[in-house]
């Protein structure tokens, strides 16, 4: 179905495309005729043979599809349809004024071209009168349904009938051969094609608008458009068919003209009377039709009013039938519960119910039984039952209230039940959101920093804030008449305060709103303070004063800030009136000064008043005015807070007065730049003295430059005996090294001396084991298990003196690259390798380890530091004789250094020796015991290696010895 044509009822839009096919079909009998006229296939050939001619043609193509298109009535396509009714309009009327006038304007031939004296032709190629005059009538209809306008159809549709009568007159002559209906040349000449055309564009005409004008009648659904419609057809076609055949049964000779007549009047009596009754019948049936579709339709409107009705309720509305537990959703109810529309699986409790699930505002579960649905359907009545609702697939929960009732019929039963749903999930978010309101507006007033009172109509306190009862120490709800017990006084005049004149009392008594009264109280502990008091009245919409808030803001600290800084200002005013250096402020938007002192001004020569209504940069030297004005800008953008500045001023006089200044930033509340105070003091006679000082300076340059060539000389010797400095310290350090080699290897020495003394023990055991191996042998005792036995405490003294050599092999092993080592493995490993020498001693060693230190580093070079500390105890000990030797070493963290420390009971170092200890080829033994390089190398190894500190002091019985490794 076109777009255009879906507003239409049914039965317009089938007579509107019956008009449309009317139109297209006599198009296609044109275009046929003009194809063979212009091809030369078509003449015309006599006067029982009239063809349609080349303009007839034209015209019936561009009428037919003008009247198609108007049926069809696309709004664009309207001027379409003006196009084409146009230029066969003209065409048929230039023609018709042809006949008319006896003129020829050229027009005939244009298209095609017919020979002079065909047969049954006047004129070549023209067509007859009838389809002149019927074109132009077309071509006027088509323009008056253009229109639109009632008159306009009504005329249009005339024409049409107009067009029926002329191509029905021609159809009739040549069905009933009378050529007088259309052959005579100059009046009725039409060929057969034409006056079929010209029906079918009448028929096209009157069927364009169907609902309007005369048309109106047959398309009505009254009685009197039924009897219209059915009769029009008998009415049209019997007469053409009687007709027939009472001239063929002439024709034929089967009976004369009086009885033709006769027979046909009693054939259309009789055929007429039979339509009549027929019609009859059929109406009282349409009638009584047309009343029952109308009592359908009002019946199905009114359903359609109460279901809009219904849909469009505010709220959601399930109407419940109690006997098939269907379900009706409206419109509402749809949305409050996510449905797009009533589906069939929503019209049932059992397959609703698997979509939403219902919940008590506590949270736990509706069973089904009852839900609300279930309750009505059991004759219950529900009153605003409030549940939350969840979509089982979309996951969200609101609340909603219900109410239902169960309606029932004449008998009494139970018949129907309507369930009506509020979505309230705003209105109790509403109450969660002023709950929560309130509490935070109560949180908000408990944790103000000034103190809050409630007042109602009558003057009681209702409420003090906690600040409040800080500051008076307490609140007591009394009346008006019970303010006396809070005491205070007026600030500006000591007067004490009255009830009535506390400022909650006046706004309430007489609405008076107080802002920021200062007052003096007494709290209730007898503490004095100072307050700032603010009230105001409460009203109501009538303006009547229903309550009052009244604020307390102590200020007693601030009172004391201000009178300090009263005091301040006071001092600095005399400071500043009696400075001996000038003082002043500048104001950063004129660059004038707020404010000057009397050394300032003499200093320049000018008076205070003309200080002030002179600009800083007018009194400045212009050659140092770039010395103060880029500073000033940057700090008047607040981007310096303070500079010092040595320039030039005018004096009064016009001499030259130089001054130093230094100028600080003072900024407002807000942090921004407000002025900045200048301190000047006069320079001028410091400068005379630079000035004096420059001259001396020149001078004692050249003689600089005199001495400087003799110095350079110097600087020649002096770079020699340099050199061969350097040389000798090469050659130090080359010795140094070898040192440290010799220390090494003495090292190494001592190493092999302990596994020495390591070793003799477990050999004198492999010496007894063998000897006891042999006595057994010789006493007969020798047996496989004896055997077994020796051999495993054999195996395990050699795996003893392996592990030995492994450690000394760990201990010279040299390592390239500082890596990662464990300490506390490190010290064990060095302290097992001395434990022969400590033994040797009775040397009591013990290792005290609290954390677990993990250090980069060498740590061959390392163990080699532990080991040169715990030998020079062990000789320390060995030296002093001391009765109980002990060596304790510790290893734990301090933050996140990692410290150990080696400390003896030796009696410590002597005090004037402890601060070279570390020196290189320092010794506190005799040359035969000792290099001095020990602990030089052992600071080297830490400090270098290890990026730590080795470090001695005294403590109770002697040294100790602290290494720290970074963190």
């Amino acid at each position: 179905m076109a777009p255009y044509l879906r507003h239409l009822k049914p039965t317009e839009q089938q007579l509107r495309r019956g008009a449309a096919l009317s139109g297209m079909v006599a198009a296609v009998i044109g275009a046929i005729h003009l194809v063979f006229w212009i091809s030369g296939l078509l003449t015309s050939s006599g006067l029982h043979h009239f063809v349609m001619k080349t303009n007839a043609s034209l015209c019936l193509l561009l009428c037919g599809l003008a009247v198609a298109v108007v049926a069809e009535d696309p709004r664009g396509a309207r001027s379409l349809a003006a196009v084409l009714a146009a230029p066969a309009t003209v065409i048929a009327a230039l023609t018709l004024a042809e006949h008319l006038l006896d003129v020829d304007f050229g027009i005939d031939q244009l298209v095609a071209y017919e020979q002079p004296g065909a047969l049954g032709v006047l004129h070549p190629n023209r067509m007859g009168p009838p389809g002149a005059t019927a074109f132009t009538l077309c071509g006027i209809g088509i323009f008056l349904l253009l229109q639109g306008k009632r008159v306009a159809i009504q005329a249009a549709q005339l024409l049409g009938g107009v067009l029926c009568l002329l191509g029905l007159m021609g159809f009739l002559g040549y069905l009933y051969h009378v050529e007088g209906l259309y052959a005579a040349p100059r009046v009725t000449g039409i060929a057969w094609p034409t006056t079929l055309s010209l029906m079918l564009l009448g028929i096209g005409l009157l069927l364009a608008r169907p609902r309007d004008a005369f048309m109106a009648v047959f398309t009505s659904p009254t009685p009197g458009g039924f009897v219209s419609r059915a009769l029009l057809l008998p009415a049209v076609t019997l007469p053409i068919l009687l007709g027939w055949l009472v001239l063929t049964g002439e024709a034929y000779g089967l009976y004369g003209i009086t009885f033709s007549i006769s027979l046909l009047m009693l054939s259309w009596i009789v055929i007429f009377s039979v339509i009549v009754y027929q019609i009859g019948k059929r109406a009282e049936v349409h009638v009584q039709a047309v009343e029952d579709r109308k009592t359908r339709e009002a019946l199905r409107q009114s359903e359609e009013k109460l279901r809009d009705i219904i849909d469009n309720m505010a709220e959601g509305l399930i109407v419940i039938d109690v006997e098939t537990a269907g379900l009706y959703w409206n419109r509402r109810a749809l949305e409050m519960y996510d449905f797009e529309e009533e589906l069939d699986e929503l019209k049932t409790f059992e397959s609703a119910a698997r979509t939403i699930e219902l919940r008590t505002m506590e949270g736990e579960l509706l069973p089904l039984e009852q839900w609300p649905v279930r309750r009505i359907m059991r004759g219950e009545e529900l009153h605003d039952v409030e549940l939350l609702v969840r979509h089982r697939e979309r996951s969200w929960q609101r609340i909603y209230s219900y109410r239902g009732t169960a309606i029932r019929d004449a008998q009494g039963k139970l018949h129907m039940g309507v369930l009506t749903i509020r979505d309230i999930t705003i209105k109790r978010q509403a109450q969660e959101a002023l709950r929560e309101s309130e509490e935070l507006l109560s949180t908000v007033l408990e944790t103000l920093p000034v103190g809050v009172w409630v007042i109602t109509a009558s003057g009681d306190i209702l409420h003090g804030n906690r600040a409040a009862e800080e500051i008076w120490g307490g609140a007591p709800k009394v009346g008006i008449a019970g303010y006396e017990t809070y005491k205070g006084w007026r600030t500006d005049s000591g007067e004490a305060i009255a009830a009535e004149e506390w400022g909650g009392a006046r706004a309430i008594l007489k609405g008076e709103t107080i802002l920021n009264e200062e007052v003096e109280i007494e709290a209730f502990d007898g503490s004095r303070k100072v307050i700032l008091l603010s009230a105001v009245p409460i009203r109501n919409d009538k303006g009547e004063i229903t309550g009052a808030v009244a604020v307390n803001q102590e200020i007693t600290a601030r009172k004391r800030m201000e009178n300090a800084l009263r005091d301040s200002e006071e001092k600095f005013r005399a400071v500043f009136e009696q400075a001996a250096v000038g003082m002043g402020r500048v104001s950063f938007e004129d660059a004038r000064w707020i404010d000057v002192n009397a050394a300032f001004c003499n200093m320049l020569g000018y008076s205070r008043e003309e200080m002030l209504a002179t600009p800083w940069p007018d009194i400045t030297h212009p050659e140092d005015l770039d010395l103060d004005l880029v500073p000033f800008r940057r700090m008047a953008a607040g981007e310096l807070d303070s500079y010092s500045v040595e320039k030039r001023f005018i004096h009064k006089t016009g001499d030259q007065v130089w001054a130093r200044l230094t100028l600080s930033l003072v900024r407002d509340l807000g942090g921004r730049p407000k002025f900045e105070v200048a301190i000047i003091e006069d320079v001028t006679r410091r400068k005379e003295a630079e000035e004096a000082l420059r001259k001396a300076k020149d001078e004692l340059e050249l003689r600089v430059r005199e001495r400087t060539a003799e110095l350079e000389q110097a600087y020649l010797a002096l770079q020699r005996e340099t050199e061969q400095r350097l040389a000798a310290v090469e050659d130090l350090r080359e010795k140094e090294q070898l040192l440290v080699r010799q220390g090494r290897l003495a090292a190494m020495g001592e190493m092999l001396a302990n596994i020495a003394h390591q070793w003799r023990q477990p050999l004198n055991v492999l010496g007894l084991i063998v000897q006891q191996m042999q006595l057994t042998y010789e006493l007969g005792q020798f047996s496989g298990d004896f055997l077994k036995g020796e051999v495993a405490r054999v195996m395990e003294v050699i795996r003893h003196m392996s592990d030995t050599i492994t450690d000394f092999k760990d201990f010279l092993k040299e390592e390239k690259e500082p890596r990662p080592f464990n300490v506390n493995a490190a010290v064990a490993t060095t302290v097992k390798l001395l434990e022969a020498p400590l033994k040797a001693l009775r040397v009591d060693l013990s290792i005290e380890e609290t954390d677990e230190l993990i250090v980069t580093g060498h740590r061959n070079e390392f163990t080699h530091v532990i080991m040169n500390l715990v030998n020079n105890a062990r000789e320390a000990l060995k030296e002093r004789a001391v009765a109980t030797p002990r060596i304790w070493i510790r290893l734990f963290k301090d933050g996140e250094r990692c410290i150990v420390t080696v400390a003896d009971n030796a009696g410590g170092i002597p005090e004037e020796v402890l601060p070279r200890i570390f020196e290189p080829y320092f010794t506190t033994k005799g040359p035969d015991k000792g290099t001095g390089i020990g602990l030089y190398m052992s600071r080297n190894i830490i400090e270098k290696g290890t990026r730590g500190t080795l470090t001695v002091r005294n403590g109770e019985e002697g040294a100790e010895f602290r290494i720290e490794f970074p963190g």
